[in-house]
């Protein structure tokens, strides 16, 4: 069967161009039950290539939502099961799953070169912190959000519109930020409770989702810094503006113009080597950024037993810092930097915590140099 074929009632919309859509790279952070219909929405629309981040794996709860999840997948993991089933439904679609927090294994190259991002994500520190990284990757996102019978899809197309944080409340911010501030950098379970929706809601959002996403991949205008928003009970559909806080600091995208690749992959460079790459004078010496906290480690004051942990302190929960010998209190040892005299700087970036795709930052005195990790999509 010829692409034409597939997609022939499509191409018979004036305007249709097939071949943006095959093009086309779009990232869908969050595979559940808004995220089964928005990919497959994408598959039979014939996008070209798709990046599914999700960390969860599937429950029972997921299977009377989600069309792409089957009872033999409990326990899988939904990025890996959604990534199959997508291309089960359209094979010509290139799909890659990355599993995890995408704070952690979504590099900000990685997103730079996606068309779109579509957030089907069930937390507010998630979607904020998807906001930033598109506003700094100077991605279009397309964030969609569902109740028990209604729901909305907002655009945050770059830095000149509104973004997710122009929309919090003060109470809202403030509840985030408290949270965060007050986990001294470790895990924070940020899931709420459980949302009352169903499937047909979902399949309400997930169409719009889809069709905003086609309307801009097509090239068609979309309403920056708008919402549209989806009443169940009363069967009404309208787009509400949103407004720019004139005071949110996350408007500033990168220079991508700056960003030079990476001489190798993070498994093989060495902060060293990457140390010693960047010129310098002698009296300015350069320094790593790792863009995290590193948690290299816990030390017992007790028993003085160290335990070698090495991952970032955002996955890592308050309650491992606990000795599970004697109880005591550990004290972590966590780094963000990286210079030329530290005990690890013999070790790989992929060891620090660098993840391909990741953009990665040496400073010295004033100068700062940016570059991004290589990255290899499989289809």
């Amino acid at each position: 069967m010829s692409g034409a074929e597939r997609y022939d009632r499509q191409q018979r919309i004036p305007g249709w161009d097939q071949a943006r859509l095959a093009c086309a790279t779009v990232l869908v952070a969050g595979a559940g039950a808004l995220g089964n219909e928005a990919l497959k929405n994408l598959a039979l629309l014939g996008v070209g290539q798709v990046l599914i981040v999700d960390l969860d794996r599937i429950e029972p709860s997921n299977l009377s939502r989600t069309l792409l999840f089957r009872e033999a997948d409990l326990g899988l993991p939904k990025a890996v099961v959604a990534a199959r089933a997508v291309q089960q439904l359209n094979p010509a679609v290139q799909v890659t799953a990355l599993v995890g927090d995408l704070r952690f294994v979504l590099g900000l190259g990685r997103l730079h070169a996606c068309t779109l991002a579509l957030g089907c994500l069930d937390n507010q520190g998630a979607r904020a912190f998807l906001s930033r990284m598109c506003l700094l990757a100077g991605v279009p996102l397309l964030d969609g959000a569902m109740g028990a019978l209604g729901g909305e899809v907002r655009a945050f197309l770059d830095a000149a519109g509104p973004c997710f944080a122009c929309t919090l409340t003060l109470n809202e911010q403030s509840d985030l930020w408290l949270r965060y501030s007050c986990s001294s950098g470790f895990h924070v379970d940020d899931a709420a409770d459980p949302a009352p929706t169903t499937i047909t809601t979902t399949a309400v959002i997930g169409g719009l989702l889809a069709q905003e996403a086609a309307r801009l991949l097509l090239g068609q205008p979309v309403e920056n810094g708008s919402a549209l928003v989806y009443n169940g009970q009363t069967g009404r559909l309208h787009r509400a503006g949103l407004r720019r806080d004139p005071a949110c600091p996350n408007h500033h995208p990168l220079d991508w113009e700056r960003v030079v690749p990476l001489f190798g992959p993070v498994e093989a460079v060495t902060a060293a080597a990457l140390l010693a790459h960047v010129p310098h004078a002698p009296s300015d010496a350069p320094t790593l950024e790792l863009g995290r906290d590193l948690l290299i480690g816990f030390v017992c004051p007790n028993c003085d037993q160290p335990e070698a942990v090495e991952q970032p302190q955002g996955l890592v929960a308050a309650a491992t810092a606990v000795c599970p010998r004697c109880g005591a209190l550990r004290h972590p040892q966590v780094v963000s930097t990286v210079t030329g005299i530290d005990p690890w700087t013999e070790w790989t970036l992929a060891r620090l915590g660098m993840q391909p795709g990741d953009l990665i930052t040496v400073r010295a005195h004033e100068q700062v140099w940016l570059f991004v990790a290589s990255w290899k999509e499989l289809p």
